[in-house]
Parts: structure tokens; sequence; C-alpha cells
């Protein structure tokens, strides 16, 4: 009776710290290669996605050739039914030859872009919060707490609703953009390595604890 009843109360236990696990999201979009000059091109996440506490949208952005336009801008936005224009946007900002973070103006990142490189990008929006976060190149294998931050902004303004995201560009001689790699990451997913959660920890080591009360049968 008494291995019946650890049986039991470590059965609840993993039923209690299962009940904490966070269960995330990610979307993966088609590519949308070869845009030049003025253009937009939107693809629908299939969800509307309100009131996460971090919403993130990956690519590899590649320019075929030095940015020389004075006006120019490419950049992957988020979008929204609502009627905003973008969320936050992070890419190549109106005229300046290295990456910036948008969304109600600019923060340049100090990062410049390089003709012919695939550059990764990593824009993060806190929809409680508003504030943008930008990296660059950043190593995925780290967690985010380590990876280094090249720009953040309050975006302010938008809608929380994220509907779609779009590749954009603003000026009709442009140089040639492509965007690989779409991803959009949110319900607590995260594109950068996981820590786990308090739950995630605990029934870790609940684990160990149903290995030795085995053992000790």
């Amino acid at each position: 009776m008494m291995q019946n009843k650890t049986t039991k109360g470590v059965s609840a236990l993993f039923a209690v710290a299962m009940m904490g696990v966070t269960h995330g999201a990610v979307i993966n979009l088609s590519d949308s290669l070869d845009n030049i000059g003025a253009y937009n091109v939107s693809q629908d996440l299939g969800v509307t996605i309100t009131g996460d506490s971090a919403v993130y949208v990956v690519a590899t952005m590649t320019f075929d050739a030095p940015l020389t336009s004075s006006d120019s801008f490419n950049i992957i936005e988020f979008g929204s039914t609502a009627g905003d224009t973008g969320h936050a946007g992070a890419g190549q900002g109106f005229g300046n030859t290295e990456f910036v973070i948008s969304g109600a103006g600019k923060t340049l990142s100090g990062v410049t872009i390089t003709p012919g490189v695939a550059h990764l990008v990593v824009l993060k929006v806190d929809q409680t919060t508003d504030l943008a976060t930008l990296w660059i190149d950043p190593n995925l294998s780290l967690a985010e707490v380590g990876a280094l931050q090249d720009a953040t902004r309050t975006t302010g303004g938008y809608s929380d609703d994220i509907s779609f995201v779009k590749a954009r560009g603003g000026n009709s001689n442009n140089n040639t953009v492509d965007y690989t790699g779409i991803s959009v990451y949110y319900g607590g997913d995260t594109p950068f390595a996981a820590i786990p959660e308090p739950s995630s920890s605990l029934m870790l080591g609940l684990c160990g604890i149903g290995l030795v009360l085995k053992r000790r049968r």
C-alpha cells in the first residue's frame, strides 16, 4: 500500500508540473525573393496574435549591391488588420546604409549592411509595453539574455494585434533584396536557446525523484 501511495503522489506532482508548461508556436512563411524598387509583399499568418508578451519575426536579408539612394528603405515588419502600416519593422532604413529598428520613427543599430552577405535579422515586440528589440546576426544558440542587442525602441501608437508579416521597400530605385527563412514565434516560443521554465525544471526534478523511488521499491 505504501508503494501505491508513493506512486500516486508522484503522479499527482507530475500532473501539477505539466499544468505549468507553456506551449509556444512557430509560423514558417515563404521566402520573398528578388524584391526591387517599391514593393509590398504581405504574408498572412493565419492567426491574429493578441496580447502575447513577446512576438518575434526572424528573417535573413541579402542585398545584392551597395545602397546608394538617399531615401530608400527595405524592411520586414509586423502588420495588423486594424489598418496599421506596421507594428514595428527592421532592415535598411530610410537612406541609411546600416540596419535600423522602426516604429513611430527609427533607431540606428550601428551595424553596417554588407552587400552580398546574408544578414540574420531578429525583431522582437513586447505587445504589453510596445518595446521593440533588434538583433543583427545573433548567435541563436545562446539564451536571449546572453545575445547582444543592437537596438531597442518604443514603437508606440500601433495596435497590439498582429496578423501578417510583410517585406516592404519604399523607393523605385531600391536594389534587389531577398528575404529568406521568415518565421514568427509567439505564445512563449523564442528563436533563441530556451531556458527551462520553473515548471519544466520542476518536472525534470520530479523525474529524478520518480526514478529514485522506483529503485527503492
